[in-house]
């Protein structure tokens, strides 16, 4: 863990946390591709974005904004420790020396952000992968502003960023 936050050691500059010296920013943009078969069904683009910070106390910060239409929904998780946490929904882990991941487990999918870092700079993989079974991703709305069933959610130009 500590090799990668000293190899993650620049900064990204994110307003909703107060950097502080050994800290670490990550950027994830991205877009999705969605069907929303209920209530009102319709097939559209929306975007997301994702803010970390990662302490050198080994904590991380994020935010999680996704737009729709006219709407934005802020999700904020605090002081979580880096690691393999279960009592948090949105944990973040190493996987190796150049990679992070943010792993979400929902009622129905998974929500999975894994971010590999190249030097200075980084890429990012985002997946929403629904359960055994499952065949509809029942995930909140920015469009509606409330929980909705899709058949599809396909992330892409997904961009990553460290400064």
């Amino acid at each position: 863990m500590r090799a990668l936050l000293v190899s993650l050691s620049v900064l990204l500059f994110v307003p909703d946390a107060i950097a502080a010296s050994g800290d670490t920013f990550i950027f994830v943009a991205y877009k999705v591709n969605s069907v929303r078969i209920k209530p009102q069904p319709v097939a559209g683009v929306g975007s997301l974005t994702l803010r970390a910070v990662l302490h050198a106390d080994g904590t991380v910060d994020d935010v999680i904004e996704a737009k729709g239409g006219n709407n934005k929904k802020k999700y904020e998780q605090k002081d979580r420790r880096l690691g393999s946490q279960t009592q948090f929904t949105g944990r973040w882990r190493v996987i190796d020396q150049y990679t992070l991941e943010r792993r979400s487990i929902e009622k129905n999918h998974d929500y999975v952000v894994k971010v590999i870092v190249k030097g200075k700079s980084c890429a990012a993989e985002v997946s929403y992968a629904l359960h055994a079974g499952q065949k509809e991703y029942y995930i909140h709305s920015a469009q509606l502003d409330q929980m909705a069933y899709f058949s599809k959610i396909q992330p892409f130009d997904v961009k990553c960023k460290i400064e």
